[in-house]
């Protein structure tokens, strides 16, 4: 949920990665564990809000609108991927 409001109120990729990583570094005491979920967080889903940098930008550069969006089938992919997997553990 950190990744997802720092995403739309920070309107870039990094400062989402940046806040989430402030806001949760208490609650992890491995960091290879906080950097795989910052991965699956905020990396993957900045890129799915619109007014987003980190798909706006592309967008922009192919011509295209926000519709691209639907077709970034990977950025759905591997949050659900790793919520069922942590759900088997």
């Amino acid at each position: 949920m950190v990744s997802i409001i720092t995403s739309m109120i920070g309107f870039t990729q990094a400062l989402a990665v940046i806040l989430a990583v402030q806001f949760a570094k208490g609650l992890y005491k491995d960091k290879y564990k906080l950097a795989l979920d910052i991965e699956n967080s905020a990396i993957v889903i900045a890129p799915l809000i619109p007014w987003n940098i980190a798909g706006a930008v592309p967008a922009s550069i192919m011509g295209v609108n926000s519709g691209l969006i639907i077709y970034a089938v990977y950025l759905y992919v591997l949050p659900i991927y790793n919520i069922i997997l942590s759900k088997r553990r």
